[in-house]
């Protein structure tokens, strides 16, 4: 909550927006009352984007390791830390091998037991899936295609691992290069990022949804916080498969067309400007 209140503050929004996090019943029913352990990253990955644009690069790159050592992750946002600092060359590379050294301390435990039926990362890349909407349609696209092509028996899931993989990595790397520099278009970027990573993983628990909740809080997106309505749907799905799209896909298209109006505003607004 500290973490939120001085991210209000430095991006000079209202101190009352915090209740988007703080009452936001999705907190409360998987943090106060389940206890997922996703939360105790968000105050770090908030301190990383605030000291990024303050131009504490090695600090900041701590920050977001010791958060990736909690889930992994906010290292999708390390290429936005990386340029929102503004450093120099050398500094910038001297925090990313900071980065990349602490993560690969914290990561070692789960990394040599690579090979455990429990491992988490090992899990996650080749079979876990559960309440997933966008991946459960690529699977079944590239299930379709394949068979097209008499290529059935080929792993379409582990195919379609790869496309949102590639999809997601290309989103990053588009708001990354876009990157103006300043805490506000950082936070907003981010956000734009943490949403499509959610929308696309093959696992969509609904405290997931947490990783992007603070920064809802300095800006506020009526499709993601209107989100918090649809995501206790997760807890019927056993017995009702199909409520997967319910919860999902209106947000996911009322989140696309704010997106698209959202970018159309600034475009009018850019060439006013430029052609006044």
């Amino acid at each position: 909550m500290v973490a939120v209140l001085a991210l209000l503050r430095a991006v000079k929004k209202p101190a009352a927006l915090a209740a988007w996090y703080w009452w936001n019943p999705v907190l409360l029913r998987e943090v106060t009352s389940s206890g997922h352990m996703d939360v105790i990253a968000l105050p770090l990955v908030v301190a990383a984007l605030l000291l990024a644009t303050r131009g504490a690069a090695i600090v900041s790159s701590v920050a977001l390791a010791l958060a990736g050592g909690v889930k992994i992750w906010p290292v999708v946002l390390a290429p936005f830390v990386a340029r929102a600092t503004g450093s120099g060359v050398k500094l910038s590379l001297i925090a990313t091998m900071v980065f990349v050294t602490l993560s690969a301390l914290l990561w070692t435990p789960a990394l040599l037991g690579m090979h455990a039926d429990s491992n988490g990362f090992q899990a996650y890349a080749l079979k876990w899936y559960n309440n997933d909407a966008v991946f459960a349609g690529t699977v079944w696209i590239t299930r379709s295609v394949l068979g097209l092509v008499d290529l059935d028996a080929i792993d379409a899931p582990r195919i379609a691992r790869f496309v949102v993989a590639g999809a997601l990595l290309l989103v990053v790397v588009v708001q990354a290069r876009r990157l103006r520099g300043d805490l506000s278009d950082l936070v907003q970027r981010s956000l734009l990022v943490l949403a499509t990573m959610f929308f696309l993983i093959p696992a969509q628990f609904p405290w997931y949804y947490l990783w992007m909740l603070p920064l809802l809080a300095a800006a506020p997106r009526a499709s993601l916080l209107a989100y918090a309505a649809f995501l206790p749907l997760y807890y019927v799905h056993y017995e009702l498969p199909w409520v997967v799209w319910i919860e999902h896909v209106p947000i996911l298209a009322w989140f696309v067309g704010e997106t698209w109006a959202s970018r159309r505003r600034a475009t009018v607004a850019t060439a006013a400007v430029e052609g006044g």
